[in-house]
This record gives structure tokens, C-alpha cells and sequence, in this order.
């Protein structure tokens, strides 16, 4: 119809009027249309096609999609699943309202090819407490590792398991330093994302190593070495302060040991070394000391005198048996022995032992 514009009003308490040009109001039969939908898709992945605009759409409207591989639907926001790169291209909409022209929108869509499996690498398997070292030589934006915690956005967003390189490192202290299957998944400039073959990480135990000995032991004397049972470990036995290898025998013999001693072990398992030596110290019981004295005086008749031996022992506190030989097959059990009536047939050497409650001896002429 035709509609005729006026304007009333009141200047200084006087009424006005005026009128506009006529306008002539022509009923409208075209409807606009918006579509939504990604531009870009990975391959396996879902998209829906979406109407923007009008929205609610008119009563008794019908609608038609279109689209590539022939797709079609009838319904307001189809879903495409499991999309192949065969369903990218144009996606039409054609919008049919009662009193309006058919309306028609399009959008375009790109299903993109995913990544190729990356190729997983790592330095496994490792000894506990060595950096684990994981590796892909993938060209890819992102790169996600995934260990036995899982893929969850709060494990991922641990240290060194997201990267933007094809590297990451993990010290023993951190949470996903574990055994198991692992992955690696990239993600690439179209955010389209591809997982590696599951490989099997293994971070060996390391051995402990455990050092004992049955010391003290007499000066000179022999000390056995022990070590805890590790079963198809290889044992290695320095002297302390030296590289060179003292025995491969987990539990060593050393011999004639004149001072005190330290041993230190290393257990090797698998691979692994003990993290630090073990040490046990050979000690020495403290040595006896004698120092043999004699007096003897002639009589003034020029008759056979008593020869008197004496050990003049050190015997550090301890009990002590003492063993005397000499000319003519002398033999004396006695610590200060006397021989009555001794001739010059007594001339000669006297040789005394001492040993002590620890079973350690010396012997001095």
C-alpha cells in the first residue's frame, strides 16, 4: 500500500503540521541465508553444516542440501562422519519459504589427508637414573608424548611431554620416567594429528652393591671379602684410591695385609652399574711385640750358672702364650724361662713367639 509520512507539532503553543513524499510499501520475496561450517577437516574426523542466518528459520519452510559425492540431507544441521578427503568441495543449501523466492548459500569444505605415522626412536632401554632420550624424525607443528600415564590435557601438559621439536629428554624425576608402551603423536600445520607404533620403553633397575668384611685380622693375615648375592651380576673389587681391578669374584680372599684396608665394590646388572661403590675397610688387630734379653752371671768357682731368659713381651692388654727354642733342642713354655746350670754347651741363639688372645704372633731371636 501506500503510506503517506506526516510530522505534528508546536511552535510557541501554535499546533503545526506537515506532510512527507508518499511511500509506496512493496511486500518482500527474497530471504537471505548464512552458512557455517569448518574449512578445514581432517580425514576421519566429523563436520557439521550449519544455517547462521535466518534462525528460527520461517514456518513451513523445506530445505536441500547438497554436496560432494552426492551428498544430500533435508534436515537444518547434518553431520557428515568418518569424512574422506573425496567429500571436500561445495556444500549448497537451497532455503524454500512460504512467500519468499527459493534462497541459496553455499560453503566450502576441505577435507585434508592425515599426517603419515611418525616413526618413534628412543635410547631405551636405559639404566635407572640415565635421561631417557625420545625422538621422531617427523616434520610436524606439534608433538605430543604419550606414556603409560596416559593422554590426558593435564599429564600432556607436564614438562618435556609436549614439544615443538621432534626431541624430549626425561630425568628420574619425572612423573612419566616409566617402562611401558609409549607414542608419539604429531600434529601438523592443519592441525590434523597421527600416532606412531607403540614402542616399549624399558629403564632397567640398577643393582645395589653391599661390601662386608670379617676383619680385624692379624698383621700379614688374610681377610675375607663379601658381597650381597646378586644373581648373574658381575662384581668388581678395587683397592680404594686405584682403577685397576683388585678380583671379579663376588667374594674375594686378600692376603698378607700389613696395614689397614679399604675395598671398594661395584655390582654390574644387565648393563647397569651400582650407582656408587660400596666400601668396607680391612682393620688390623693390634701387633705383639717382643724383645728377647738374657742375663746370666758365672759363679766364682767358674761352676755352671743359671741362664735367664726374658721375653719382655707386649701383649696390648691381652692374654698371651709364649714359645721359647734354642741350642740343644731347648724348647720352654714358660714367658721368663731359666736354664739351671748352664755350660758353654748352652751357647747360641733363643728364639721367642708370642701370641696373643687375637691369634696374633711375633718372634724375635
Amino acid at each position: 500500500g501506500i503510506f503517506q509520512p506526516a510530522v505534528r507539532g508546536n511552535y510557541f503553543g501554535c499546533p503545526v503540521s506537515t506532510l512527507g513524499e508518499a511511500v509506496e510499501l512493496v511486500a518482500a520475496t527474497s530471504i537471505g541465508v548464512l552458512l557455517d561450517a569448518p574449512a578445514k577437516v581432517c580425514a576421519g574426523g566429523d563436520f557439521s553444516l550449519k544455517i547462521i542466518s535466518p534462525k528460527p528459520l520461517p514456518p513451513g519452510s523445506t530445505l536441500a542440501w547438497t554436496g560432494a559425492l552426492g551428498f544430500t540431507s533435508s534436515i537444518p544441521e547434518p553431520v557428515i562422519f568418518d569424512a574422506n578427503v573425496f567429500q571436500s568441495g561445495t556444500y549448497q543449501l537451497t532455503l524454500d519459504a512460504p512467500g519468499c523466492d527459493p534462497a541459496t548459500a553455499s560453503v566450502a569444505v576441505q577435507v585434508v589427508e592425515l599426517p603419515a605415522p611418525p616413526a618413534f626412536l628412543s635410547n631405551a632401554p636405559v639404566c635407572h637414573g640415565d635421561k631417557l632420550q625420545l625422538s621422531t624424525p617427523a616434520s610436524a607443528e606439534k608433538y605430543e608424548w604419550l606414556s603409560p600415564l596416559g593422554s590426558s590435557p593435564a599429564t600432556l601438559a607436564m614438562a618435556g611431554l609436549t614439544t615443538s621439536t621432534g626431541e624430549t629428554f626425561l630425568a628420574e624425576n619425572h612423573p612419566a620416567y616409566l617402562s611401558g608402551n609409549w607414542k608419539v603423536r604429531t600434529t601438523d600445520a592443519n592441525g590434523c594429528a597421527s600416532e606412531s607404533q607403540s614402542l616399549e620403553i624399558k629403564i632397567k633397575p640398577r643393582p645395589q652393591a653391599y661390601a662386608v668384611n670379617d676383619s680385624p685380622i692379624c698383621a700379614g693375615g688374610t681377610a675375607q671379602l663379601s658381597a650381597n648375592p646378586v644373581p648373574d651380576a658381575i662384581y668388581r673389587w678395587r683397592k680404594s684410591g686405584q682403577t685397576s681391578i683388585f678380583s671379579l669374584l663376588p667374594n674375594p680372599v686378600a692376603t698378607n695385609l700389613t696395614a689397614a684396608q679399604t675395598f671398594e665394590l661395584e655390582v654390574i646388572l644387565d648393563g647397569c652399574t651400582s650407582l656408587t661403590p660400596a666400601e668396607t675397610t680391612v682393620s688390623l688387630h693390634p701387633q705383639p711385640t717382643v724383645n728377647p734379653s738374657h742375663t746370666y752371671s758365672q759363679n766364682a768357682d767358674c761352676s755352671p750358672a743359671d741362664l735367664q731368659l726374658f721375653a719382655n713381651g707386649n701383649t696390648n692388654g691381652l692374654t698371651a702364650s709364649f714359645e721359647w727354642t734354642g741350642t740343644n733342642g731347648f724348647f720352654s713354655q714358660v714367658e721368663n724361662p731359666t736354664l739351671p746350670d748352664a755350660s758353654p754347651a748352652s751357647n747360641g741363639s733363643y728364639l721367642v713367639k708370642i701370641t696373643d688372645a687375637n691369634g696374633c704372633s711375633a718372634a724375635k731371636a
